[in-house]
Formats: structure tokens, sequence, C-alpha cells
């Protein structure tokens, strides 16, 4: 059996200009996953991955770092560069269900008066992830909820096609991806995408098992090399 752990990107810049880099916290929260990973996992991946996304490469770049290793220096160990992924475009997703945003900077000034802006945020992106995941609205957006399903799983079914028994591949990624492969796996409706989308923490470690060219969820949204530290700053969603 071969097992896949699937790492969200640590936490970005929300309310910032640019969202796609990590805060101070989401590095420290990268590194010190690298660190509970080689530390107390003694984890030892033949296959690091990501993203083109910046948030997710850095923070590959931070667990690596807090893994004590560069990133494709073991001999046995493929870096790979998987644009399958990346995280579906949030302002897509939310400027086309609200037409009273006419661009991402007018939607963040909008939240940004509000008295709690994570929860208006939150809001905004459920009522927008239901009106794309129902089907109805598909040629209105970018890339239609089937296509992101069947991309996001099937770059992890192909990572998992080279891993021998006993192997691992660590892929850093993002939560609308992991959650879409996590309710793919469980057999979940798609109206529960934004319920377990809602509870994936920045630098969370989900893992998969293959065997048999068969998929299955191991565990999800494990967090506790965070909450270990004690330190409420380091537990973040968003």
């Amino acid at each position: 059996m071969a097992n896949i752990y699937l790492i969200r990107h640590g936490q970005a810049s929300f309310g910032q200009h640019d969202y796609d880099c990590l805060s101070s916290v989401g590095e420290r929260q990268a590194r010190l996953t690298g660190e509970w990973l080689s530390g107390s996992l003694r984890k030892d991946f033949s296959v690091l991955g990501c993203g083109t996304l910046l948030r997710q490469k850095q923070t590959l770049s931070g667990i690596v770092a807090g893994m004590g290793v560069s990133e494709g220096n073991p001999a046995r160990t493929e870096s790979l560069v998987l644009p399958d992924l990346n995280e579906l475009s949030t302002d897509d997703l939310i400027l086309t269900a609200s037409s009273e945003y006419s661009d991402r900077a007018s939607l963040d000034r909008a939240i940004s008066r509000m008295e709690n802006p994570s929860h208006t945020f939150f809001n905004l992106y459920r009522s927008a992830l239901d009106r794309w995941t129902s089907g109805e609205y598909d040629d209105e957006y970018q890339e239609s909820w089937d296509h992101f399903k069947s991309r996001t799983l099937a770059t992890v079914r192909e990572t998992a096609n080279k891993l021998e028994d006993n192997d691992s591949a660590l892929l850093v990624s993002s939560g609308g991806v992991i959650s879409a492969i996590v309710l793919q796996l469980l057999n979940c409706p798609s109206s529960e995408l934004f319920r377990i989308n809602r509870q994936v923490h920045n630098a969370s470690i989900t893992v998969l098992s293959a065997r048999n060219d068969k998929l299955s969820l191991h565990s999800f949204n494990n967090y506790s090399h965070l909450e270990a530290k004690g330190e409420k700053q380091l537990l973040t969603r968003i």
C-alpha cells in the first residue's frame, strides 16, 4: 500500500491586494509541518509536488526546509509541478454569482467594511459554491464543477501510479481541491462541498491510501502538529 499526503497550503494573505502569497503565519505553519513529518513521523517521500500557485509553492518550500532536505535532492525523490492541483478561481465563483461586485477590488472593499470580514466572505463563498455545483450555469464559469472534480482526482490517481508499495508522496494543494477529492472518494453529494471545505485548516494533512489502483481516504484534516504548539494563531482556515 502506498500513501499520498495531501497538504493544504499555509495561511495566505486574506484581505490583501495579492492573496496568493503566504502570510508570516503561513510560512511558520509550513515549516512546522515539515518538522513534524520528518521528526515525529520520520517520513520519507519518493514524490514531492504542488500546483503552480505561489502559496502552494511557498508552502512546499517551507515544508521541505522544515524537513531539513533540499527539494528533489534525495536520490529517490521526484519533484512534480502539477497544475491540476491548482485551486478553483474564487474570483470567478463569487463575481459570477454576485453581480453587485464589478471586480475583486470592489468585492474586497465591501468585505473590509463589514463587522466580520471572514464571516461575510464565507457566506458569499457558500452561495457561490452552491450555484456552481448545481451544474445549471456551467457556461458562465471559466471551469465547470464536473471538470474541476475530474482533473483534481485524476492528478492524484496519476501520482499514485508512480508509487511502489510502501512509498509515500507529498502533494501541496488547496482547500477546494482537497475537499473535491474527499467528496468523490466518500461518494458524497455535491451539496456537501462547502461543509467539507469549511473544515480544512491551513497546513492540515489529509492522507489517501492507494492499493490495487484504488484510492481510499485514510485520514482527513489533521492539524495536531500545529495544535500541539498551543498557539491559537496557528489554527487558521482562511
